[in-house]
């Protein structure tokens, strides 16, 4: 079995995703980095993660054009709140 998630590059709206192999569940909408052939990229994840057998792997391998072995997620971004968040967006009354 492998984790197989289907992501798509930032600013890259003109296809349907591609296939990486990740280490942890990922959810649609996360922010990710995953490595390809060019170095590293950041990614959206635009479905969650599934474990899947090998013959479904080669099926999907084969509708996304990926290769396999899949190149792998290395990195999860996560968002972390500095100082008083909550007074952020809020304009004072003079």
């Amino acid at each position: 079995m492998t984790n197989v998630v289907l992501v798509r590059h930032e600013g890259d709206f003109s296809c349907s995703g591609y296939l990486f192999e990740t280490p942890v569940d990922l959810k649609k909408g996360q922010r990710v980095r995953v490595k390809t052939r060019r170095g590293e990229a950041d990614a959206i994840v635009i479905h969650d993660s599934a474990e899947v057998d090998d013959s479904v792997l080669a099926m999907m391998a084969t509708v996304c054009h990926a290769k396999i072995p899949l190149a792998p997620v290395v990195g999860v971004y996560s968002l972390i709140l500095v100082g008083k968040a909550e007074n952020v967006c809020v304009e004072e009354n003079r």
